[in-house]
């Protein structure tokens, strides 16, 4: 089953709800910004560069993440095959992009069942 577009709800360990659309690079700039900026600091970009992934849901939770300061978060999306493992995808990269920040993915595993990864 393959998801068109990518959905997503986070929520902040204070309780805040944030809802996510993969794709928005233009209402969503300025957190696909702080990806890329990440990602250069981490030797995942070059020059000026931009990754194609940033404006995945996960990288975009991420991204909220480090513009409010938060520490530790949970994000449920809407895709069976869970985090990408593209290059530049979100299970290579979220590390380098959260730092010490800790970020919690759930998604359905398409067998009624749950999965997850930190």
């Amino acid at each position: 089953m393959r998801v068109e577009r990518q959905t997503g709800v986070g929520s902040t360990s204070s309780g805040h709800a944030i809802r996510l659309v993969s794709g928005n690079k233009r209402a969503d700039a300025e957190l696909i910004d702080i990806v890329n900026d990440r990602l250069r600091k981490a030797g995942f970009l070059k020059g000026a560069a931009k990754s194609a992934r940033a404006s995945d849901v996960e990288q975009k939770m991420a991204a909220t993440m480090i513009r409010d300061g938060v520490d530790k978060a949970e994000l449920v999306i809407n895709n069976p095959a869970g985090p990408c493992a593209q290059p530049l995808g979100c299970h290579r990269v979220l590390d380098a992009i959260l730092g010490k920040r800790q970020l919690t993915v759930h998604w359905p595993n398409g067998k009624g069942g749950w999965e997850g990864w930190t």
